[in-house]
């Protein structure tokens, strides 16, 4: 039997014993089972309350909205975790929770643009899910610049450094193409620009000095 991975964001309800306060947990997962099964090492009796399924490639976007959605609402962080929060009314909490957690970050489809795409396996996805991470940005996703849907082509650019996930700058043996974002596309045009601008700086002012 094939196990489902589940990714997603979660919440789940927990008793501090000393302080006898109702504690409300959030956070994301690449794999809710092994997620879950962390938890259980500490209180076996905890489960996912609350589940909203993402791609991985939104994990990071939909966690930073659930967190803006608590903290707008006027829920208390519990100590100084910022994925704990501080329950006072466990029946407003859960009618709250069913609310916004089917409808948070929900997609909209565009008319007359077909998402799904065909899998190795002859099943269909929907292109959404897989598109390209932004090199750049975690959580964002590749800027589409051709008709979206199957076929369709993503903003890239030519880079002989990149960032590597501990934040340290890695020199390739080449350059390559890497994917952007929407929201990272402008950041590399003002870069450029001011590239262009220092460089135009310099030789003015070497210019000046050989006359």
């Amino acid at each position: 039997m094939t196990n489902i991975i589940l990714t997603g964001v979660y919440v789940f309800f927990s008793i501090d014993y000393e302080t006898n306060q109702l504690i409300l947990t959030m956070g994301k997962c690449k794999n809710q089972k092994t997620r879950m099964d962390t938890y259980k090492v500490t209180n076996a009796n905890i489960v996912f309350h609350y589940f909203k399924k993402y791609a991985l490639n939104e994990l990071v976007k939909a966690e930073n909205e659930l967190k803006k959605i608590f903290k707008d609402a006027g829920y208390k962080k519990w100590k100084t975790s910022s994925e704990q929060f501080i329950v006072e009314d466990e029946t407003k909490t859960r009618e709250f929770l069913s609310t916004f957690m089917e409808i948070l970050h929900t997609r909209k489809n565009v008319k007359n643009i077909n998402y799904n795409v065909a899998t190795l396996g002859n099943d269909t996805t929907d292109i959404r899910d897989i598109r390209p991470p932004c090199t750049y940005l975690a959580g964002e996703t590749a800027m589409v610049v051709t008709e979206a849907g199957e076929g369709e082509g993503y903003r890239r650019i030519r880079m002989k450094f990149i960032s590597t996930p501990s934040g340290k700058i890695k020199e390739l043996e080449k350059i390559i193409s890497v994917p952007i974002s929407l929201r990272a596309w402008p950041l590399v045009q003002c870069m450029r620009l001011q590239e262009k601008y220092n460089l135009k700086t310099l030789i003015e002012k070497y210019n000046r000095k050989s006359l």
